[in-house]
């Protein structure tokens, strides 16, 4: 799994780049509900997964170890 670091146009474009470019299930945090609105279009697509919170280091590394992100 792919975690990309987002909330901004920016990350939204490297989602699009990467979605064409691998296959892997992807999950895009962002800090506020705020950046998660900016990825409504492709909340329905099964292979994102996406989180709207600001993230705690305990947080971070379980979702590491949960989603057995490389």
């Amino acid at each position: 799994m792919i975690w990309i670091i987002g909330g901004t146009k920016d990350s939204r474009i490297i989602l699009d780049e990467v979605m064409k470019a691998r296959e892997d299930d992807i999950v895009v945090s962002t800090a506020t509900e705020y950046g998660g609105k900016l990825l409504e279009d492709v909340a329905e697509n099964k292979r994102i997964h996406i989180i709207s919170e600001r993230l705690g280091v305990l947080q971070i590394e379980n979702l590491i170890l949960e989603k057995n992100i490389d």
